[in-house]
């Protein structure tokens, strides 16, 4: 419901993708619309968050996004190239992931400096 509220990706395609990461639950879940489903089935979203996995142990979180955002974007670019999707709904994805990552980070910076 948040994904189809906040507007993410284009209405007319419901190609969007977002990524929520819950530190103090141990939570990742990436949600696709239904647009984008092709290019990133639940197997390739159960290969990102694998991926994310280990660096979210160590504590890695940003760099943890980063590695999801850069994997999802390798499956986007993959569709791309086998059926032709406008670079600027790919690359209009990518920065709004990249603007969560930094966002994330932002977020771990405030809190560390809190708690000094």
């Amino acid at each position: 419901e948040l994904h189809t509220r906040w507007g993410v990706g284009a209405a007319e395609c419901d190609n969007g993708v977002m990524m929520f990461l819950s530190v103090g639950d141990r939570w990742v879940y990436i949600s696709t619309g239904k647009g984008s489903r092709d290019a990133l089935p639940d197997s390739a979203v159960l290969e990102v968050i694998s991926e994310m996995r280990p660096l979210l142990r160590s504590g890695n979180l940003t760099e943890a996004v980063l590695s999801g955002v850069e994997d999802i974007g390798t499956h986007l670019r993959q569709r791309e190239q086998r059926e032709g999707i406008p670079k600027w709904l790919l690359y209009g994805s990518l920065l709004l992931l990249a603007t969560v990552a930094l966002l994330l980070a932002l977020t771990r910076v405030v809190s560390a400096c809190r708690k000094r």
